[in-house]
């Protein structure tokens, strides 16, 4: 229902800039849809979100609505043990080899693999002549493993089979191969539905990216975790989304006339519905507001309320108006005070001395003199009222420290499933703190990164050392090891709240930490080898002199080794020489690698734990 949501409000918003959409008449075989499949860039897109089904995508590259319809079916436990198989087949790989000539036309289509519960009742009719009555008796006793029918069906499959001309020995093993696949068969008219609601989404964002990211954020809005998740692929997709504005936000997120997703009123605490879509409509009877006191005097005050109106503002969806946040914050009650006189003035047909309707000689109250918020609290609120980080993120000034140094970004897990040690910065959130059975502390808490989060757990050990860090909104840098927490929804979706599919199961990234310190503190305690890699036919005095000066002004206790390359490598060529200055130790600050890659090349300057 919710995909069917998402697409309504899409094709609707389209229509509300003059673009008609029938998305029933779309085209099936369209390559940038295609496209959408093949690079895993299906955040979103229904019954294809999860990171494990991306990962199958990006290895699959699908051509036509077959694949879909097949992987959907296939991503569900038990028959994903074939997935590698099935790509294999698909790409020529594996050779596809057919029991028996009657397959062929049954299991075409899936590259020789059984997938569909149809498939094996087709084959149990041509095969042995099944009534498709009999057929579907046959699969129910095969996917219960009822033992005693199965064994009755057998011999009935293979007298069946010995009367159309097929083998005994053929039959026997036709029969085997359809009891391993039965209990795992999908139903093809469900996986088909499934697939073309999903091809109908990726086809509305591979066409028209920022109406349908707007959509799903729309829908979504209700749901704190996945709000970020959104945000994070329109980022990926390049597009721009704006903060919430008082003067151009609608009470969902809309996309303006070039093609920016503006953030929804009512995805903000305690904003709600009625007091977002009244806002709407006031801003579109009314000049731009300038300023707090005005934009009071234009609303219904019963509707939009102290509480929704303090939130706005600490949110930044008032920062199109005069005056800071906490400006805006701290004059709140004499600019209402402002408001309703204003209001009142007009209901009793005052009229100022210039003959309009403002409230009399009611003059508007100027903006208290108070000092701005730190940048990281006006981040935190925006966080804490709409879910995301809006005009500014809290790891932002931290960003090359994580580039050099993490190895996991929060935004694939699958990717941090395979890594046999995670390194990675982020914020603590949600702490917990426990006890062992033994009676020793320890504490479980999200960390949160620039492009996502996960969990992660701290034994006792390791916990009694680092205990004073473990506090919520601390800046941290944490080492240790992954782990899957399996996640099975009803929709292949991780975590959309979409429903009604077939199940399917993913693994998301868990991390048992090994050690956590001060993220600021990441480059003394792991950047001990700075590696400069050097043209040997690039490579002479100048050169040399450069390279001096820039570590001589960067001393520090970090390694410096140098790998001159053959001329002409560009870098990829096998070390001529490995040379370790001895005398010579740095400090690897942002500013000194980025005057080495502007010397020797982005590629040529990294650092090593």
């Amino acid at each position: 229902l919710r995909t069917l949501t998402v697409i309504d409000k899409t094709v609707k918003m389209l229509a509300e800039r003059g673009v008609e959409v029938d998305i029933d008449k779309i085209p099936l075989d369209d390559p940038q849809t295609y496209e959408i499949f093949a690079r895993g860039h299906t955040i979103g897109v229904f019954q294809f979100e999860s990171a494990g089904m991306r990962e199958f995508l990006t290895k699959l590259r699908p051509t036509a609505i077959g694949d879909l319809i097949a992987m959907n079916a296939l991503y569900r436990p038990g028959p994903m043990a074939f997935i590698d198989d099935f790509i294999d087949r698909k790409h020529k790989r594996k050779q596809i080899v057919y029991l028996h000539q009657a397959l062929k036309p049954i299991l075409e289509e899936t590259y020789g693999i059984i997938v569909y519960q149809e498939q094996v009742m087709q084959i149990a009719h041509d095969v042995a002549g099944f009534s498709l009555a009999q057929a579907d008796i046959m699969r129910r006793a095969m996917g219960k493993k009822k033992k005693d029918a199965m064994a009755k069906m057998r011999a009935d499959f293979l007298a069946g089979a010995r009367s159309n001309g097929v083998d005994a020995g053929v039959a026997d093993e036709i029969y085997d191969l359809i009891a391993r696949f039965a209990a795992y068969g999908f139903n093809k008219s469900h996986s088909t539905a499934y697939a073309i609601v999903a091809y109908h989404t990726a086809w509305l964002k591979a066409h028209y990216p920022a109406e349908f990211m707007a959509a799903n954020l729309s829908s979504e809005m209700s749901s704190p975790d996945r709000v970020p998740i959104l945000m994070a692929e329109a980022r990926n997709m390049n597009l721009e989304v704006l903060p919430p504005d008082i003067n151009l936000s609608g009470s969902s997120f809309r996309v303006d006339g070039r093609g920016r997703i503006i953030f929804g009123l009512n995805a903000i605490k305690h904003v709600g519905q009625k007091a977002a879509d009244h806002i709407r409509a006031a801003s579109r009877s009314a000049e731009p507001w300038q300023t707090l006191p005005r934009f009071l005097a234009d609303i219904d005050h019963g509707i939009v309320n102290r509480k929704a109106l303090d939130c706005l503002i600490r949110s930044g969806a008032c920062d199109s108006l005069a005056g800071t946040r906490p400006q805006q914050v701290k004059m709140l009650d004499d600019a209402l005070r402002y408001g309703q006189g204003v209001q009142a003035g007009a209901n009793s047909r005052q009229e100022d001395l210039f003959g309009s309707a403002t409230g009399g000689l009611l003059s508007e109250p100027e903006l208290p003199q108070v000092p701005d918020w730190p940048a990281e609290q006006s981040y935190r609120q925006e966080k804490e009222l709409t879910g995301y980080y809006l005009t500014g993120h809290p790891l932002k000034a931290h960003e090359t420290d994580l580039q050099e140094f993490a190895n996991y970004d929060f935004s694939d897990s699958s990717r941090g499933l395979k890594l046999d040690a995670l390194r990675m910065g982020g914020i603590i959130t949600h702490l917990k703190k426990h006890h062992t059975r033994q009676g020793r502390p320890m504490a479980f808490f999200t960390l949160e990164g620039l492009l996502g989060q996960l969990e992660v757990v701290v034994f006792a050990d390791l916990y009694e050392k680092i205990q004073a860090l473990l506090e919520d909104e601390t800046k941290v840098f944490i080492t240790g090891k992954p782990t899957a927490r399996t996640a099975q929804t009803g929709s292949g979706q991780s975590g959309s709240g979409q429903s009604g599919g077939p199940q399917s199961a993913g693994s998301e990234v868990k991390l048992l930490a090994e050690d956590i310190f001060p993220l600021d503190q990441v480059r003394q305690r792991l950047g001990r080898v700075v590696y400069v890699r050097l043209d040997h036919g690039l490579l002479d005095s100048d050169l040399v002199q450069q390279l001096s000066e820039l570590t001589g002004r960067n001393l520090g206790a970090s390694e410096l080794r140098f790998q001159v390359v053959e001329a002409g490598s560009g870098g990829s060529g096998q070390p001529l020489r490995r040379i370790r200055a001895t005398k010579v130790k740095i400090t690897p600050s942002p500013e000194l690698l980025a005057n080495l890659r502007n010397l020797v090349g982005e590629q040529n300057v990294w650092l090593t734990p």
